[in-house]
């Protein structure tokens, strides 16, 4: 009964190996973590994978940059993608997170310096080359300020 069983264990093994028809090469994306609570449905990361090798039933995969994930993914936690039209670029990430730091910074300076919108871009710009102290350097002279007119 055991040799039996063992033997029908064996083949169901083999037809759901030989099922997942994931190759070296492909690229997919892999299931995000849910965190506690969650009761959505699967979420796939936004950055594509690519296979690297296939180790039994799991495979290593490797990121845009050549780096391998640590741990090995079971084939439900990989979504096969077709073509990818628009690959996440880190370099366009990196330069809309420093333009959004820009913006957030002019803000600050037009909220809590009293300066105007032109007079922080342009404090900013001379904190980026390092060529001024920071914003009250660049603050006009003739500018009334809201705490002088407190006074």
């Amino acid at each position: 009964e055991q040799i039996d069983r063992n033997a029908k264990e064996s083949m169901y093994n083999d037809i759901m190996f030989n099922k997942v028809k994931l190759m070296p090469g492909e690229t997919v994306r892999i299931l995000e973590p849910k965190k506690k609570f969650d009761k959505e449905k699967d979420r796939y990361s936004k950055e594509v994978y690519e296979i690297d090798s296939r180790t039994g039933y799991s495979f290593q995969v490797i990121d845009s940059d050549g780096k391998k994930q640590r741990r090995r993914l079971k084939p439900t936690e990989i979504q096969v993608v077709g073509k990818v039209d628009n690959l996440i670029d880190r370099k366009r990430l990196a330069k809309d997170e420093n333009t959004t730091k820009k913006v957030k910074t002019v803000g600050k300076l037009v909220r809590n310096e009293d300066l105007t919108v032109k007079e922080a871009k342009k404090a900013v710009k001379q904190l980026e080359s390092q060529s001024l102290a920071p914003a009250l350097s660049t603050r006009s002279s003739q500018r009334v300020t809201r705490s002088m007119v407190r006074k």
